[in-house]
Order: structure tokens, then sequence, then C-alpha cells
């Protein structure tokens, strides 16, 4: 598929992925209102997000980013089971897109059964449903892809946080406008010489591989799942310095069909540049290396943007290989057969 061809691209998307992802710069702004005003009490003492794939990635991702800001621990647990520490002093927040996944729905029973304090988020579905016991739930505009709901699934729980007085944010309006502006360069009207998201999904060739700091470490994953489900191909994802540990040792013979993508920051420490530059030296002996810079005011901002750049390239990605981006039939047999 010629990605610089909208028509083409429109018949690629009936279920309007395209759509989907130019409107995030618009849920920032909604999902923030809705987490304003709910209160979770003040009896808390950790943060604890349950939930399943896309629904579970807005709490790594603010794991990651309030990691050295945030005066309590925040984790994030994937399963069917609660962690045996979780009581009624933990926040359990519960996040699934649909309101019945499974998982998600097990562990919030266990939570109401040993009366953590919990917030629930959700579009509709059995979450809705046992929220009438709960201490607050948030429901958010149905009618999307759970992927394509990272706003809603993330940005209520940190304007609670805020309220709370668990973290600080920045200007939000500004953070919404930064991150508008940037899609402007990213949306499917702008040709690729000048859109650096179509520019990238035509470089990748063979596997992604994606490598991230920080809170880009977790916008890696991001990255790499919305490879997995838009693009329908498998992708891997790193952290540094931890992959200096081990998976560095995976180049001493080489790689192939490989590209290497560096999410990097403008202000990253110099013990991490200096070993993203000695990364960038060894993979470009075997595989096609690229090199991208998060752009914005707060770390907030630039994360954001990170990831709507990420969602747009496994749009391209999957346009340019001829895969509608929406469907996800081997997800959906899987939930039919449990």
């Amino acid at each position: 598929m010629d990605l610089d061809d909208p028509e083409g691209m429109t018949s690629l998307d009936p279920s309007g992925m395209l759509d989907e992802t130019a409107a995030f710069p618009d849920h920032i702004a909604d999902a923030i209102r809705l987490g304003a005003g709910p209160a979770v009490g003040d009896t808390v003492n950790a943060i604890l997000f349950v939930g399943m794939g896309g629904s579970a990635i807005g709490g790594e991702l603010l794991q990651q980013l309030l990691v050295d800001s945030c005066p309590m621990p925040i984790m994030v647990h994937r399963g069917y089971e609660l962690p045996a520490w979780a009581d009624e002093t933990t926040l359990v927040v519960a996040t699934s897109y649909s309101g019945n996944t499974a998982e998600t729905l097990t562990c919030f029973r266990q939570a109401l059964k040993r009366n953590c304090t919990t917030l629930s988020i959700s579009s509709n579905g059995m979450l809705g449903e046992l929220s009438g016991s709960s201490d607050c739930h948030i429901d958010i505009p149905r009618g999307m892809q759970p992927r394509a709901a990272l706003a809603y699934l993330m940005l209520p729980p940190l304007k609670i946080m805020e309220q709370h007085g668990l973290v600080a944010l920045p200007d939000m309006e500004q953070v919404a406008g930064e991150v508008r502006e940037y899609s402007e360069h990213l949306n499917p009207d702008v040709p690729s010489v000048d859109n650096p998201a179509k520019q990238l999904a035509t470089d990748i060739e063979g596997l992604p591989v994606i490598y991230g700091h920080g809170y880009l470490g977790a916008v890696a994953t991001r990255w790499r799942q919305q490879c997995n489900e838009n693009a329908k191909m498998a992708a891997a994802d790193y952290a540094v310095p931890e992959a200096n540990h081990n998976e560095l040792m995976s180049w001493v013979d080489g790689q192939r069909d490989v590209t290497c993508i560096f999410l990097r920051q403008p202000d990253e420490p110099d013990a991490i540049a200096r070993r993203f530059d000695y990364m960038a030296e060894i993979y470009r002996r075997h595989a096609r290396v690229a090199e991208i810079t998060a752009q914005g005011q707060s770390h907030l901002a630039r994360m954001l943007c990170m990831v709507h750049l990420g969602d747009w390239v496994s749009v391209y990605l999957a346009l340019r290989r001829n895969v509608d981006p929406t469907p996800v039939s081997l997800i959906e047999a899987l939930k039919q057969r449990l």
C-alpha cells in the first residue's frame, strides 16, 4: 500500500483506526476532565493497577513516569490473582475498556473482599456493574478499540492522584496542545516526505526492536504492543540500562532482519546517552537503527507525543503491509474458547 494514497488507506481501514488514532489529542483533555472530582479516600499507602493488554499499559506508563516523584509505590499487575499484600491500605485501580476482562474482574472481586480502596474504569460491562460496591467508578466513552482508549484509561487516575497531593501535573491544556501540534505532522494527509511516522513505517524491515530508558522504556512496550495488534507482526522491546546487561550479548554474532528503534530523551543522563551511543555503534554493523528524540516541554508531554508517534507508525505499518489494523481475530477467538 502506498502511504501517500489516502483513498487506498481508507479502503483498507473500514473500521476507522486512522480516525481513532487521530483523535488521541482530543481524548487527553476529555480524559483529564473525567478524573477531576472523584475522590478515593486518604488511607492509601500503595497504588496497584490491575489490567491486561491495552488496558494495563496506562498503569505501566504512569509507574515509570512517576517513579522518582510519587511518594508511594505504584505497581502494575497482570493476571488472575491479586497480590497477597494488597489490603485496605491499597488503592486498586482496575482498568478494562470492555469491562469484561476475565483477569481484571477476578482481581477486582478479590479487592472488594479484602476491603481495598478501589477505582474502576470501563466503558461498559461487568466491571461497571460490580462498581456499585466499590469506592469510585469512572465511565469512559464507548465504541472504541481498547488500545485506542489509552488516554481514558491512563489520565483519570493521574488527575485523581494530583487531587490527593501525590503528583504535580504540568498545565494539561498545554500538554494537550503540544500533542495536537505534534500530531499535525503525523496525520494521513501529510505526505511521507514531511511525515516522520510514515517515514519510519516505510524504513522498518524485519523485526522492530524498540528501546527506551525510564518512562520511554514503558513507551517502548506500548510501541511493541501496537505493532502486535495493529500491524499483526512480531516486535520486541527492551529497557535501558537493563538491556545492556543481557540483550547486548545477542549482538556478538550480529542480528539479521532487524530494525532497532531508540526512543531517546533530550535531557537523558550522560551515562544513558553513552550507552545508547555505544549500542548504535554496535547495532549499526548488522541492522538498521533509527533514533528518535522525544519532543515536549514536560516529561508527560514527551511521553504522550512518543506514544502517539508509535500508534501512527503501527497503523502505517499495517496499511503498508495491506493489513486492516483493527481486527484482533486470534484474541477474540481465545476469549470465546475460554
